[in-house]
């Protein structure tokens, strides 16, 4: 199954946990809560707005994602440090994703000093890809929407993967966890006191790292090896029933999607 950059599987609109149907011997196999909407192994680093920096385990060292509320411009964001900015969008999917491409092309004729007809922004099947450099480096972008709003993440010369989730629980998420994120996942949610956090925090962790390495979303295998990846959560204080993960990974993973898909305009 392949899922572009804002979430729409093969052109489809994703559909919300709660509208997944409940399962009988003869039902076909769970559909993932496709919501855009994880944590890292180990998580350490959480930001909000404002960028204070909080525990939730672990040592944390320095800043690892820094959140702007738009119409806030975010500065360019240095090498391999990701930048998400928040956008209040339209509960209308279509509208909210012209919303998110609009806030896109002001910050990057903002950064790159070009007009925003002159940008070297392309759409592919997975989103907006840009073709330039900013101060010498290439530049990877990642959208998700989830609770009224639209995650944008940017990433200097390193690639980069955003997702969000509504926390909230449906019939078949220990099947679906099963499914997508491996037995040992679906097993730990039968050990938790909150499993639709614990299951949302599971689904975005593993969107971005898909996201971050272009890759569509595929069931679970025992024998899966994909590249590593850097993984952060966010926490948000004003929005405490979300999960948001954000994933990055080396840029040579960004350009070889970038090359390869030079000729895939919608």
């Amino acid at each position: 199954m392949n899922m572009n950059a804002d979430g729409v599987l093969n052109g489809r609109i994703p559909t919300l946990p709660t509208e997944v149907k409940k399962i009988s011997a003869t039902s076909p196999r769970p559909s993932p809560p496709f919501t855009n909407g994880g944590e890292g192994e180990n998580p350490s680093c959480v930001w909000f707005a404002g960028r204070r920096r909080l525990r939730i385990g672990g040592q944390c060292q320095k800043a690892s994602v820094l959140i702007y509320r738009w119409p806030e411009l975010p500065p360019l964001p240095t090498t391999n440090r990701p930048v998400l900015v928040r956008v209040a969008t339209d509960g209308n999917r279509p509208v909210a994703r012209q919303q998110l491409r609009s806030v896109l092309r002001e910050i990057l004729a903002s950064w790159s000093g070009l007009a925003v007809g002159e940008l070297p922004l392309q759409e592919t099947e997975r989103g907006p890809v840009w073709h330039g450099l900013l101060a010498g480096e290439s530049l990877d972008i990642s959208f998700s929407y989830a609770g009224g709003e639209g995650w944008l993440a940017l990433c200097r010369e390193a690639a980069v993967g955003v997702d969000a989730m509504v926390i909230a629980a449906f019939v078949e998420m220990a099947d679906v966890a099963r499914l997508y994120l491996g037995p040992a996942a679906a097993d730990s949610l039968a050990k938790t006191d909150d499993p639709a956090t614990l299951f949302a925090r599971a689904w975005t962790r593993r969107e971005a790292e898909l996201k971050c390495l272009k890759r569509g979303l595929t069931e679970w295998s025992r024998t899966e090896a994909l590249p590593p990846v850097k993984q952060f959560s966010v926490t948000l204080a004003d929005v405490p029933g979300l999960a948001v993960a954000v994933a990055t990974a080396p840029g040579r993973f960004n350009h070889e999607w970038t090359r390869i898909n030079t000729n895939q305009i919608q």
